[in-house]
C-alpha cells in the first residue's frame, strides 16, 4: 500500500513539473519521500505536545512545502 501512495504522489509531482507548475529541477522521488516523511512524523507529533492540532500541523507543513524555510527576500536562486 505504501508503494502505491508513493507512486501516486510522485506521479502528481511529475505532472506538475511537466505542466510548469513546479520547478523544472525538482527531484520528484526525493520530494515524494520528504512529503511522506513529514506525514509520518505528524502521526508521532499529534497529541504529544500541547497545541498540536491537526489544523496547526497541516498549516505548518503546507507552508514548509510551498514556501520553504527562508524568507522570500533572502532566498537564493539555484545556479545550474
Amino acid at each position: 500500500m505504501s508503494r502505491r501512495y508513493e507512486r501516486i504522489i510522485q506521479g502528481v509531482l511529475e505532472a506538475g513539473v511537466r505542466a510548469g507548475e513546479l520547478r523544472a529541477d525538482l527531484d520528484c522521488r526525493l520530494a515524494t519521500l520528504a512529503l511522506l516523511g513529514m506525514c509520518n512524523a505528524a502521526v508521532n507529533w499529534y497529541g504529544a505536545e500541547p497545541g498540536t492540532t491537526i489544523e496547526r500541523i497541516a498549516d505548518e507543513f503546507g507552508r514548509l512545502v510551498l514556501d520553504g524555510l527562508v524568507p522570500r527576500t533572502t532566498r537564493r536562486r539555484r545556479r545550474g
